[in-house]
């Protein structure tokens, strides 16, 4: 996909829900920064499906926005950190002059669509067009109306501004110096570094070509390889078990919250800044329900915390609750 998982079958349902009177045909080409183009994508035939297959295809998109997380992490250390601040300026930026937020929502869109600051495709470092002081006085805006308040997967909350500010500071390299960790793996690396080292993805840490001569890896492709005081081990990727007989591993969180989606479990939806589609919603609450196995769906203007979406060119925010 072009843009991280949202929320997909619940924005389904409001879509056709809110162009049921529309007689025109639109472009699926929504969105475009430059030479990357969003294209909306439609599933006409999940309307055939039977309860139990669309509660399959549900629940299996919500596991797949649990883990989302895990790429940007995989891509770049930075790369979880940087997805913060971003999504935090995006959702609180109504302080934010309409420029600067211009640019900073161009960059998102491109951070989304290759996970990450680098670009999916050549590997190189995308730069920003917005400077480091327009960054954080956005970040330093977005922290005043909300954002930041809650820890963020594995990361703690930022507080303060503070914390705000010094956790810029940790991350400005990472997205305004060209020459850090400028590409996703380093197929040429400059003198005295090889292909691990000079390279940006967070597969490997403290860890040579040479470190690995006769290692023999436990679990391929399930862990990253560390050196450090402890000598060359594998950071296993594992959400653990419930009785603590095998432990947690790395992206823990993320797992242990995929692993908890059932296909049985019933749902509450809230919709932040979804003004526009109060009368849809209204009109077809049974059947949006009904599609999404939920109990009810609330419309919230104070919501402040939740997937950010776009409808038809309006962005709304959706939080979803176990029963």
């Amino acid at each position: 996909m072009t843009r991280r998982i949202v929320v997909a079958v619940l924005c389904c349902a409001l879509w056709v829900s809110s162009i049921r009177a529309q007689q025109a045909p639109k472009s699926t080409l929504v969105e475009r920064v430059e030479d990357t183009g969003f294209i909306q994508l439609q599933s006409p035939s999940f309307a055939q499906l039977d309860e139990k297959q669309k509660a399959v295809a549900y629940w299996l998109t919500q596991a797949a926005i649990a883990i989302d997380p895990i790429i940007y992490d995989q891509l770049s250390r930075f790369g979880l950190r940087q997805k913060r601040v971003l999504e935090g300026i995006v959702a609180h930026h109504d302080a934010v002059p309409g420029a600067t937020f211009s640019k900073m929502r161009s960059y998102a869109l491109l951070f989304w669509a290759n996970r990450g600051n680098h670009n999916e495709t050549t590997g190189q470092k995308i730069m920003p067009a917005f400077t480091f002081e327009e960054l954080q006085d956005a970040a330093l805006k977005a922290q005043a109306a909300g954002a930041f308040k809650t820890p963020s997967g594995d990361l703690p909350a930022l507080g303060s501004a503070d914390a705000v500010t010094k956790e810029l500071a940790e991350l400005r390299p990472s997205i305004f110096d060209a020459a850090f960790e400028p590409i996703t793996t380093a197929k040429t690396p400059p003198p005295g570094k090889d292909i691990l080292q000079a390279s940006s993805n967070n597969f490997y840490e403290g860890v040579s070509l040479a470190d690995l001569k006769g290692f023999q890896e436990a679990y391929p492709l399930n862990s990253r390889l560390v050196k450090d005081a402890k000598g060359l081990h594998e950071d296993v990727y594992r959400a653990g078990s419930a009785d603590g007989k095998i432990p947690p591993g790395r992206y823990a969180t993320y797992l242990r919250k995929a692993n908890g989606f059932e296909v049985t479990d019933r749902i509450n939806v809230q919709l932040g800044n979804a003004a526009f589609l109060s009368d849809a919603a209204d009109n077809n609450l049974s059947y949006i329900c009904a599609e999404i196995l939920a109990d009810s769906i609330v419309l919230d203007n104070e919501l402040s915390e939740g997937e950010l979406v776009e409808i038809d060119g309006n962005e709304i925010l959706i939080a979803i609750s176990k029963i």
